[in-house]
């Protein structure tokens, strides 16, 4: 918990401009499509799409924001195999205005993932662990009403095995107070 809580803190030194214009915590939630991947580690070779859902909670400054997710990665199926798996990821998230109502979002972060497995009437679990990095536009509707379209790149480091490659594809709401 102590490397989770550091690296956040640690990245928010590295944004510029904080600034007391568009600041409020930020609460959200979304559904999209996720996909995972792994190579012969514990999965074997697997590859598979399924729904999955997100969701998240933060505080923006003007231009930035730090964020915690919870993110569903659904029921990946290959070959006899099912794969059940989540995620809590804590990022930062750089805010560039586009429009008057449009950012551009890029997110870095960690995320800590369990994952459930199911082979051959054989069950168990594994974790992992990684960088999350990802890109989206956010449309505000009102100043507390906005619509997010996101993609987020799991990268698990973690060598004991589990899915090497999760992206997660989807759009939220959000409300900002």
């Amino acid at each position: 918990m102590f490397k989770k809580m550091a690296l956040v803190a640690l990245l928010s030194l590295a944004v510029p401009g904080l600034a007391l214009a568009d600041e409020g915590f930020l609460v959200g939630g979304g559904l999209g499509a996720t996909h995972g991947e792994s190579g012969d580690r514990t999965f074997g070779n697997f590859s598979d799409t399924a729904t999955g859902w997100k969701g998240f909670a933060g505080y923006e400054f003007n231009y930035w924001a730090l964020e915690v997710a919870y993110v569903d990665l659904g029921n990946l199926k290959d070959d006899g195999l099912s794969v059940e798996g989540d995620a809590i990821t804590y990022s930062v998230l750089g805010l560039i205005p586009y429009t008057d109502r449009m950012d551009i979002t890029l997110k870095l972060g960690y995320f800590d993932a369990e994952y459930d497995f199911r082979i051959l009437g054989v069950s168990g679990d594994t974790d992992g662990e990684g960088i999350v990095l990802g890109a989206g536009l956010r449309y505000s509707f009102s100043d507390h009403f906005l619509v997010r379209g996101e993609f987020d790149w799991f990268e698990d480091d973690n060598s004991a095995g589990d899915l090497e490659k999760v992206w997660y594809l989807g759009a939220a709401i959000e409300f900002k107070f």
